[in-house]
């Protein structure tokens, strides 16, 4: 009724939904669903575009159930979608505009549509990250993102007790395998809770902080997050390729504390 009400009030030139992606509402409220705003906006002749933030490309609703899917949004009768490239979608910084061709191109017409395009390796990047999509099942594999996201909990486990034998006991820091629970992050699903396994690290006599800082400062950076007094190395955001250059982090980094 409040989008409908605007349309008396003036002339709007288009409908925007903003999905909520980086933060939830919770107590009295709400909001419209697509299929309510799609009525609204062909009532009064305005397009309707839906910003989704995070460019689900494929079925993540048993991960990330939050995540709206732009084909979904499209066929409920959208008339664009924008999206990035990047977070879930796991490709280069991008944005993306998809729907009507006859509105697609008039955007495109535009002048800053030559100020705002991306360059070619992103570009390159892009189309290859889309031509994986088409494939599922190996993109869900070979995307980054998307290995991350649909990680076993029992893979974790196991990846966790292999980072701990590869960094093994270290003076005084306790470590150990412990289950923990992440976010995608990224802007991406924030009510949403994925258990995960990491190596949980104590110092009884250090200052963890000062641990994750050294960490964190590391060539590339190591970043762990600290909760209920453990710095956490969770299992999911890393591959066995990182094992040797953790634990020459943490012993280095132990060492000069």
């Amino acid at each position: 009724a409040d989008y409908d009400k605007a349309f008396a009030d003036g002339s709007p030139a288009m409908i925007l939904s903003v999905h909520a992606g980086n933060f939830r509402f919770v107590g009295y409220g709400g909001r419209p669903e697509t299929a309510e705003l799609v009525e609204v906006a062909k009532k009064h002749g305005a397009p309707l575009v839906c910003d989704l933030g995070s460019g689900c490309l494929l079925d993540l609703s048993s991960i990330v159930p939050e995540e709206p899917f732009p084909k979904s949004v499209l066929a409920l009768g959208a008339d664009l979608v924008t999206m990035s490239g990047d977070k879930l979608m796991g490709a280069g910084q991008a944005g993306i505009i998809a729907g009507r061709a006859d509105l697609i191109k008039s955007l495109r017409s535009h002048p800053m549509a030559r100020a705002l395009r991306i360059d070619k390796l992103n570009l390159a990047a892009l189309e290859a990250t889309l031509r994986l999509a088409l494939r599922p099942k190996e993109a869900m594999e070979a995307i980054p993102a998307m290995s991350m996201l649909g990680a076993s909990p029992e893979s974790l486990k196991r990846k966790a007790e292999s980072l701990l034998a590869a960094i093994g006991p270290i003076e005084g820091l306790s470590l150990e395998v412990a289950a923990v629970e992440g976010q995608a992050g990224g802007g991406s699903a924030p009510a949403t809770n994925l258990p995960s396994w990491a190596v949980a690290i104590n110092a009884p006599e250090r200052s963890l902080m000062r641990v994750e800082e050294a960490l964190r400062r590391w060539r590339p950076p190591i970043v762990g997050r600290i909760l209920a007094r453990r710095l956490l190395l969770d299992g999911r955001t890393m591959g066995e390729r990182h094992f040797q250059t953790v634990s020459e982090a943490l012993r280095e980094s132990a060492g000069l504390l």
